[in-house]
């Protein structure tokens, strides 16, 4: 399913394989595309993205440390223009559910739990979500397609 995103008008749920992309390519142009679009996050979303910079950093070698540092705490500032939702925001009997019908984890189910709850589209590079989610009636968009939103913003 395609679905385009209007300016202030839809809100779209950003998983952590689409906002830590983000925050190291986008940074600054992320935080004004944020004014202007209703993105939404899980608050665990944060803790996601930071631990990828950190095995860019410590793993990989990709990522300076301080870089790794700076970028964890632009995806906390951020999260601050965003709208984000908690754990007791979550119907976690229907993510358990979504997850152990669809051989998927409960993490990536939960986001298609709250994408149906509150009939938004979900931003995803995580290919279990890509699979399941148009099943529950969620367009997923790529990262692509957020890249184009915020170079345009």
């Amino acid at each position: 399913m395609t679905r385009t995103v209007r300016r202030g008008k839809d809100m779209l749920i950003l998983d952590a394989s689409v906002y830590a992309p983000l925050l190291a390519k986008a940074g600054g142009k992320l935080v004004k595309a944020a004014r202007r679009y209703s993105f939404a996050i899980l608050d665990l979303t944060i803790y996601e993205a930071c631990n990828a910079f950190w095995k860019l950093s410590v793993k990989h070698k990709i990522l300076n440390p301080r870089d790794a540092i700076e970028l964890c705490k632009l995806a906390k500032n951020l999260a601050t223009r965003l709208k984000v939702y908690e754990f007791s925001d979550i119907d976690i009997e229907k993510a358990v559910t979504i997850a152990m019908d669809n051989n998927v984890t409960v993490y990536d189910a939960t986001y298609i739990a709250l994408a149906q709850s509150i009939s938004v589209a979900l931003a995803t590079e995580d290919s279990d979500i890509i699979q399941v989610a148009p099943r529950y009636g969620i367009t997923t968009l790529r990262l692509e397609d957020i890249f184009k939103l915020v170079e345009t913003s």
